[in-house]
Formats: structure tokens, C-alpha cells, sequence
């Protein structure tokens, strides 16, 4: 993920206004979704007016010297490159509590006004039935006015003092414990013990050596609890917290670009009539993470053949995901590629994809997509042509003429493409074919899929519904996404 550096005001605002305009692609047909009349569709509108604020007020701040100041509001948007989503986190506190000047007072309140105005987007959007787009502009509210009550309990949080936490937070806080990035959930008074080696076990303090050893046998493991995963590790106690806290911030995109897939419109109304129904799941996702290659073919060997060819698993029976740490992949791609499938069967009730006699393409192709995630401190990125598989996808139509067309693609099963020989150029171009049907033209087929995909899970699909949903021939779908993938021209809808 690029941020701006500190550019001549002309050259920065006409550079990030640009990527926005373009990049943004979940919203960039507003203006038809909730019939606004008035010109320019209202998310461009308030982005435009903020972005030129911005850029005002960076100037003033290099005049006053406040350098800081000025970069900071300078990297607040991201300069956004096309076929990408951006993903802003509500969590993501907006400033510090550090004594105020008077620019970044009015820094804070351009953040505030710019917030309300797009929760009203919102409110518009899910109004309209326009659930992912509505959810994504909420989180962005946030994201600038992180003390909007009304926001803040639309996603589930609660007010604490003066900070916003979650409901498993207020649960966790109200028994006397701490929270620590390195350690997860602690009673209050453990952590600086944890912080000087010593470990809690049935009652007396041992040594984390010790502690360890208790710990070796994955059925013994370290558990950390978050809003949404329980992770069982005999890795380390502190490699536990670590897989929760990435699987969280996953969880937030996740949630957020496919809402329509666990949200229905009707659903939205009522959060937004009630304002403040939760956001977390009724139960935790499980997931395993071994200490070593060794131990994850060990226990899993006896479950599924071929297990030693792959880092990571997730088991639809067992409704569990597991892991072990491969230096192979820094940028955790399987993880995320697990952790889709895990979202897609447990957020809704699924169908075995295993089972499934046609259409399995979209369940890998979604998860080769999400591995795409370039996960950051204040937002998030999907897609992108040179992201994961997609340059393998794209050198293999150049170079080999290697493609399966879609209407060939949607009839095959789950044995079918598994053993088909040429899998491994098969996953790439349905890497490339996902992330066309997620980002392309400003994301104009990412409802028609996300509907295909509940009707996958369903057990419902059949080889004609990815046209039906799209609303476009599958030979038409061919052509675009060879377009696509090769930079040849923009896709169109179909005449």
C-alpha cells in the first residue's frame, strides 16, 4: 500500500483525487444506487470537498511550520491505484491525545464534519439495499469521526469511559482483564509477570521454559480468545496472540467487502432502525496453528491425503482451519486463503463445497483472491494486477494460450478441477478470473458475484446461475476478462 510523502499542493491533491475517483470501486456508482439527482454521485461529492480541505490546510500547516501536522494529514487518505478496493479499519483511532494547535483542531473537526456526512451516505445506501457499499462507507466514517456514537453501535461497540470497545472487550474487562498484543486476554495483574518470563499454570507461577513443555502437545495447547477466532497453538503462546490479531484485522475486510453475502438488505434496515445491533458472529471461528510442518502432517496426515503438499487446511466436517508457520509464505497468503473458505461456510448455512457437482471454481478463486490482502495500520488493500497469482495468470495467456472459458469452468466439480493436471495454471487464471468479477469497471459484477457465491454455498447453482446473476453471456464474461487481465481496454457491460 502506497501513502503520500509531502508533494507540491497542485501536484498532491491532483494525484490522490485521481486515485480516489478511480480506485474506490464499491462506490463509485452511488449516485445510481440511491438516485441522487444533483449531479456528481455524493461519495465522489464529499470526497472531493475533503480532499481539497486537506490539501488547504497541509499548506497551511507547512507555512506554520507544523511539518508533522502536515505529512500526517497528507498520508490520511491513501493514493489509491486501480483494479484495487481500499478497506478502512474502524478501529483505527484518528488522532492522538496529545495537546491540540489550532490546525490540528481544525484537522479533527474536518475529520468529524466528513464523517457524519458519510454516515448519512450510509444510512442512504443501506436505505437503497445497498448493503456492502453501505457497510464500507460506515467503516470509513469511522474511520475519520471514531467517536460517532451512532456509527460506532451500528458495528456493535460499546462506550467505555471514553473509548469504544467491543462486547466480547466489555465482557473481558468487566472479569478483570487486560488485553496485550503479545500475550492476548490476562488477568490485570499477570501481565507484568508474563512480561518478565513467568507463566500461570493451574494456579502457581512457572517458568516459560516449563510452561512450554506443558504446553508441546497441540491437544494441550495455549487457547486465545478473540471477538471472532479461538486459536489453539502449541507454537507459543505469543505466536497465538499473533495468527488472533491478523485474523482479525481479516475478518474486518472480510466482513466488510462481502457483507451482501452475510447481510441481507433487509438485515442493514434493521441495524440502522435499531442502531446497534452487533456485528460479531454468535460463535468463534476455530483455528490450529502447529508449532512446525512436522506436527501439522502428524495430526492431520490420517484426515486427508496429500496433507504434506499444503500450509495450511481448512476442514469443512470440523469446521476448523489449520496451520503451521512456513517461511515459504511471508505474506501469510495461505492463511488468508483459508481463513476465506472458513468465512464462507461458517458465516451462513452451507453446503458441503466439497460435494459440490458444479460451479467450484468461484470457492477457490475467492479465496485465491482474497490472498491478494495487503493488510495496513489504517486500511486495507484487495485486487490489484501484480497482487498474488495474477502475473503467473497473466504471463500463461501471453505466453502459452493456456485458458478454460467460463462456460467450461462453471460445470466443473471439486474432483474434477482437483485432478485435473494442469491444476496449478488452473488456480492462477481462476485467481485472475475472480479478482476480474470483484474489481473490474469500477466493480460492476462484485453484487451479481457475491449473490453467486451465497447460491454456491447454498447448494443451489447451477452452470447457467454465474450468468444469470451477472446478467451477461459467459463468452462476453471471456473476452472481458481477457481484456482485463492484459490491460487492453476497459471492461463495458454487455450491449
Amino acid at each position: 500500500m502506497q501513502l503520500l510523502r509531502k508533494t507540491p499542493s497542485r501536484i498532491f491533491i491532483a494525484t490522490l483525487m485521481g486515485g480516489v475517483l478511480a480506485g474506490y470501486c464499491a462506490v463509485a456508482r452511488i449516485s445510481q444506487a440511491t438516485g441522487d439527482e444533483e449531479g456528481p454521485n455524493l461519495y465522489t461529492q464529499y470526497t472531493t470537498t475533503f480532499l481539497q480541505k486537506l490539501d488547504r490546510l497541509a499548506s497551511a500547516c507547512d507555512e506554520a511550520g507544523e511539518t508533522d501536522l502536515a505529512k500526517r494529514i497528507r498520508n490520511w487518505m491513501p493514493q489509491r491505484a486501480p483494479k484495487k478496493i481500499y478497506l478502512f479499519h474502524p478501529d483505527s483511532p484518528a488522532t492522538n491525545k496529545s495537546r491540540k494547535s489550532e490546525l490540528e483542531q481544525t484537522f479533527r473537526e474536518m475529520c468529524v464534519q466528513h464523517g457524519e456526512e458519510l454516515l448519512e451516505l450510509s444510512r442512504r445506501l443501506a436505505a437503497d439495499g445497498q448493503v456492502t457499499e453501505s457497510v464500507m462507507v460506515l467503516s470509513e466514517a469511522i474511520y475519520h469521526a471514531p467517536h460517532l456514537p451512532e456509527a460506532r453501535r451500528l458495528l456493535g461497540y460499546q462506550k467505555d469511559g471514553d473509548r469504544w470497545i467491543t462486547s466480547e472487550a466489555e465482557k473481558q474487562l468487566a472479569e478483570g482483564n487486560i488485553w496485550s498484543d503479545q500475550f492476548g486476554w490476562l488477568p490485570n495483574d499477570h501481565l507484568p509477570r508474563y512480561q518478565a518470563g513467568e507463566r500461570y499454570y493451574h494456579g502457581r507461577w512457572i517458568s516459560r521454559e516449563k510452561d512450554a513443555l506443558l504446553h508441546a502437545d497441540i491437544k494441550r495447547g495455549w487457547k486465545v480468545e478473540t471477538d471472532h477466532y479461538e486459536v489453539i497453538t502449541n507454537h507459543s503462546l505469543e505466536a497465538g496472540a499473533q495468527i488472533a490479531l491478523k485474523l482479525e484485522q481479516f475478518y474486518s475486510v472480510w466482513w466488510q467487502v462481502f457483507a451482501n453475502y452475510h447481510i441481507s438488505s433487509e438485515e442493514l434496515k434493521k441495524m440502522f432502525s435499531a442502531s446497534g445491533i452487533p456485528r460479531s458472529s454468535l460463535k468463534r471461528h476455530k483455528v490450529v496453528y502447529f508449532r512446525d510442518r512436522k506436527d501439522y502432517v502428524s495430526e492431520l496426515g490420517r484426515l486427508q491425503a496429500g496433507i504434506e503438499n499444503s500450509w495450511g487446511f481448512y476442514f469443512e466436517n470440523r469446521k476448523t482451519a489449520y496451520f503451521y508457520p512456513e517461511e515459504k509464505d511471508p505474506e501469510k497468503s495461505t492463511l488468508w486463503h483459508e481463513a476465506t473458505h472458513q468465512l464462507f461456510s461458517e458465516m451462513r448455512a452451507s453446503h458441503k463445497v466439497a460435494r459440490l457437482k458444479n460451479n467450484f471454481w468461484i470457492t477457490e478463486g475467492i479465496a485465491c483472491f482474497m490472498e491478494s490482502l495487503q493488510p495496513g495500520a489504517n486500511f486495507s488493500t484487495l485486487g490489484g494486477l501484480q497482487e498474488g497469482r495474477l502475473p503467473a495468470a497473466r504471463a500463461r495467456l501471453e505466453q502459452t494460450h493456456f485458458y478454460i472459458p467460463f462456460d467450461r469452468l462453471v460445470a466443473l466439480s471439486g474432483s474434477d478441477i482437483q485432478r485435473d493436471p494442469d491444476i496449478q495454471k488452473l488456480y492462477s487464471q481462476i485467481a485472475g478470473q475472480a479478482t476480474f468479477l470483484m474489481v473490474a469497471d469500477n466493480g460492476q459484477y462484485r453484487k451479481g458475484v457475491t449473490d453467486y457465491l451465497r447460491a454456491v454455498y447454498r447448494g443451489i447453482a447451477r452452470p447457467e446461475t454465474l450468468a444469470l446473476k451477472l446478467g451477461v453471456r459467459l463468452v462476453v464474461l471471456d473476452n472481458q476478462y481477457r481484456d482485463f487481465l492484459l490491460g487492453r481496454q476497459t471492461v463495458r457491460p454487455e450491449p
